[in-house]
């Protein structure tokens, strides 16, 4: 799973394996080791009762939440993105997950 940010543009993207796994059990997740005792985990997680994509901070925790229908339309179909927006006071957040499968880096 691929993290990007730019700007106020969080993207993840997934590979075909990832993607199996997230239709599976409904969330997956990686961790980037930066310093001996701190890690920043991401992670995709269908929110069940969610009207819109969203995102959480929290204890060095990004997680982005899918509505629970749009997650399974992204699973089972040729849709390659989910995409929305989230108002953090004055800011606008673009949040985009995409099916990434072309590559694996």
């Amino acid at each position: 799973m691929k993290l990007r940010i730019r700007g106020q543009h969080l993207r993840i993207r997934t590979d075909a394996e990832e993607m199996r796994a997230f239709a599976s059990a409904g969330c997956i997740e990686e961790r980037i080791q930066l310093a001996p005792d701190r890690a920043l985990i991401y992670r995709l997680a269908i929110a069940p009762g969610a009207k819109a994509i969203g995102v959480a901070f929290e204890d060095n925790l990004i997680e982005v939440r899918l509505p629970e229908e749009a997650a399974k339309r992204w699973c089972s179909t040729d849709l390659t993105a989910l995409s929305g927006t989230q108002q953090n006071g004055p800011v606008e957040l673009r949040v985009t997950v995409e099916k990434d499968f072309d590559s694996r880096e």
